[in-house]
C-alpha cells in the first residue's frame, strides 16, 4: 500500500499554529501598556508534504514570521523610547511602529490560514460538499484579516491601535476551532481514503481465492489444509475491517462534537486523532493479514 501525507503533516501544521499563537502572546498593543498581552501504509506514516503549492505557502508563512519579528523588535524599541522621553516625536514614532507591527501580525495569520487551506485542498478522502464548506469558511477568515490590516492605518491614536489589537485577538479565538476542525477533517479524509483502498485490495484478494477454488477440477488448486489457512486469514482480515469501520464512525461523531466548540478545541481534536489512530491500526493489521494471504498463495506446497 502507498504512503500518504499524515500525522507528521498535521503536527507540522500544529507547529505553525503555535507560531501564530506566539505572535499574539508577544505583543503589548500600545506603548502605553507595560504588561505583555497573552494568541496502504497508514495515514500516520511520517511523510512530509512535497507539493509545490504547499512549499510556496509554507515559505510565505516563514517569510511573514520573519517580517513580524523585525516589526516587533522595532515596536519594542519605539515603545521604550516613548516611555522614556514622552515627546511628541517619540509618540508618533511609537504609533507608526505599533501600526506596522499589527499589520505584519495580520499578515502572519493570513499566511497561516492560506497554508492550512492549501493542505486542505490537496487532501484526499474529503467529500466535495465538506471541502467546499471548509474552503469558504477559511476564505472568509482570510478576508476578515486582510480587511483588518487595511483598516489599521486609519487609526488616529495609540488607543485606536489598542482597540484594533484587541479586536484581532478576539477574532483569533474563533480561528483556533476552525483550524482544528480542518485538521480533523483532513485526518478523517485520509483515513477514509486508506479504508477505500483497503477494501478494494481485500475484494481483489477474495476474488483471487475464488478463482483458485474454481480450478479445483483442473488439478491446479491447493490442498484443503492450505485453503483452511487462507480462509482463516480472510476471516481475520474481515474482522479488522469491520472494527475499523466501527471506530471510524466513532471518529466522525467526535468530529461533530469538535465542530460545536467555540473555544479550547484542542482536547476535542486530540480525541478525534486518538480514535482515528485506532482506526488506522485496525486497517494496518488488515493489510498485514492480506500480505500473509498473498504470501501463502505464492508459496508452493
Amino acid at each position: 500500500m502507498r504512503k500518504y501525507l499524515t500525522l507528521f503533516t498535521l503536527l507540522f501544521i500544529l507547529f505553525a499554529l503555535n507560531g501564530v499563537r506566539n505572535v499574539f502572546s508577544q505583543v503589548s498593543p500600545t506603548p502605553e501598556v507595560t504588561t505583555e498581552v497573552t494568541p496502504a501504509e497508514t495515514p500516520t506514516t511520517s511523510t512530509t508534504p512535497t507539493s509545490a503549492s504547499f512549499d510556496q505557502a509554507y515559505q510565505e508563512y516563514l517569510d511573514e514570521i520573519e517580517k513580524y519579528k523585525g516589526a516587533h523588535q522595532d515596536y519594542l524599541f519605539r515603545k521604550a523610547q516613548y516611555q522614556r522621553f514622552g515627546t511628541l516625536k517619540s509618540r508618533q514614532d511609537a504609533q507608526i511602529a505599533t501600526a506596522a507591527m499589527l499589520q505584519t501580525r495580520d499578515d502572519v495569520v493570513v499566511s497561516y490560514l492560506s497554508l492550512v487551506k492549501t493542505l486542505l485542498t490537496e487532501s484526499k478522502g474529503i467529500t466535495d460538499e465538506k471541502l467546499q464548506g471548509l474552503v469558504i469558511r477559511a476564505d472568509e477568515e482570510i478576508g476578515w484579516w486582510k480587511d483588518h490590516k487595511a483598516a489599521i492605518p486609519s487609526a488616529g491614536t495609540l488607543k485606536d491601535l489598542e482597540n484594533d489589537s484587541a479586536e484581532a485577538r478576539s477574532r483569533w479565538a474563533g480561528v483556533d476551532p476552525l483550524v482544528y476542525e480542518i485538521l480533523a477533517e483532513i485526518a478523517n479524509g485520509r483515513v477514509s481514503d486508506y479504508m477505500v483502498r483497503t477494501n478494494e485490495f481485500f475484494a481483489r484478494v477474495k476474488d483471487m481465492i475464488v478463482q483458485i477454488r474454481s480450478k479445483e477440477g483442473e488439478g491446479q488448486t491447493f490442498s484443503s489444509e492450505k485453503f483452511d489457512v487462507l480462509d482463516r486469514w480472510v476471516f481475520e482480515t474481515d474482522n479488522r475491517i469491520v472494527r475499523a469501520k466501527e471506530r471510524k464512525a466513532e471518529g466522525e461523531e467526535a468530529i461533530t462534537l469538535l465542530k460545536r466548540r467555540r473555544t479550547n478545541a484542542l482536547p476535542a481534536y486530540n480525541n478525534v486523532i486518538v480514535i482515528l489512530g485506532e482506526t488506522q491500526l485496525y486497517l494496518k493489521e488488515a493489510n498485514t493479514f492480506m500480505k500473509e494471504i498473498i504470501r501463502e498463495i505464492k508459496t508452493a506446497e
